[in-house]
């Protein structure tokens, strides 16, 4: 399975809350399953490598941790 979603820090009132997007993969052993993606952009392409990774059709993205 892999899923990316936005995870956002409690801030107080009145003020933006900074958002940073993650890549899970479930289900694959001892290769990385994370990544870690700055802005929803970086995300969504980040989405595409990954899962263009894991069905053979490009290479591994660069782990942001594993």
């Amino acid at each position: 399975m892999i899923r990316t979603y936005g995870v956002a820090s409690a801030t107080g009132e009145g003020t933006p809350t900074p958002v940073s997007y993650r890549t899970w993969v479930t289900g694959v052993r001892d290769q990385p399953r994370y990544w870690r993606w700055g802005h929803f952009e970086d995300a969504c392409h980040g989405h595409r490598k990954v899962l263009e990774w894991l069905t053979g059709r490009g290479p591994q993205p660069a782990a942001a941790a594993a």
